[in-house]
């Protein structure tokens, strides 16, 4: 089998695993028992438990912007544009919910400097994509010309504020009740009524 396809294999297990029972009570053990390889062949692959969840979480981001990319393609309205990119991020998080790692919530022995890594890769891929939501949306007239970059990084910090307030109440030692998606979801696509709203104010004042 080639070295790549085998590298997707496992980390296909590995995130069927941590999705069901959480990255902390998955064993590198079981991921190979389940693919059927030695623990030694697993390693091979991927020398610790961290470097495999890395890619498991790469993976996903991965998968997430490709989703981003189609919604850009054939959505006609940036409200609906921006709107399904929140559904998006609220679908992975329900769906990879015990992968609390998304939350900050990473097992002791993780890499923590890799995953901070990741979530700035996350945050740049995602902010390319509100980027080119924009730039569509000015494209089409729907828009105004503005500067694309720097309003992309005032709405995504208004998202990320909403995030970071709603799971603040909750101690390093909880995991946010499920439901929390939810809420977050609703109030980020409020934020995202009000600041479309008010370019498009921009638009009729100009």
């Amino acid at each position: 089998m080639d070295i790549e396809v085998k590298r997707q294999h496992i980390i296909e297990a590995a995130l069927r695993r941590f999705s069901h029972f959480g990255i902390n009570k998955t064993t590198m053990n079981e991921i190979a028992e389940d693919i059927s390889v030695s623990k030694a062949n697993l390693y091979y692959y991927f020398p610790d438990k961290s470097a495999l969840v890395v890619d498991v979480i790469k993976h996903l981001i991965e998968e997430g912007m490709e989703a981003y990319h189609r919604i850009i393609q054939e959505s006609n309205q940036i409200l609906d544009t921006l709107t399904g990119f929140l559904r998006i991020k609220k679908n992975f998080f329900e769906k990879h919910y015990l992968l609390h790692v998304t939350m900050g919530y990473a097992d002791s022995n993780l890499n923590i400097d890799a995953l901070n890594a990741l979530g700035r890769y996350a945050e740049t891929k995602e902010l390319t994509a509100i980027s080119l939501a924009f730039t569509k949306a000015i494209g089409t007239g729907e828009l105004v010309t503005f500067d694309v970059e720097k309003t992309s990084q005032i709405y995504f910090t208004v998202l990320k504020g909403i995030s970071m307030v709603s799971i603040a109440k909750v101690t390093n030692k909880d995991i946010p009740e499920i439901s929390i998606f939810s809420e977050i979801f609703e109030k980020q696509k409020i934020a995202s009524a009000i600041f479309v709203n008010g370019l498009r104010h921009k638009m009729i004042t100009n």
